[in-house]
């Protein structure tokens, strides 16, 4: 079995696909449009835990500027 690596890039608040690359060629057009999913999917589930943490660190510095949370570095 060989594994093949497909890169991709979605605009996750427009749901659209903007970029796929492979570095070999897929069996058939069904696989690929699994593989597309799947990566987008991977692609939003990393998009939603970045936003998520950037939202705690800019509540928790907004907090610990106006006094009422403490900082710690991550």
């Amino acid at each position: 079995n060989t594994c093949n690596v497909v890169h991709c890039a979605i605009l996750p608040q427009h749901g659209k696909l903007v970029w796929v690359q492979s570095d070999d060629t897929v069996p058939d057009f069904q696989n690929l449009e699994a593989i597309v999913e799947a990566a987008s999917d991977g692609c939003r589930a990393i998009f939603e835990h970045m936003q998520n943490t950037v939202k705690a660190r800019a509540a928790s510095t907004l907090a610990a500027r106006a006094g009422k949370a403490i900082i710690r570095p991550l």
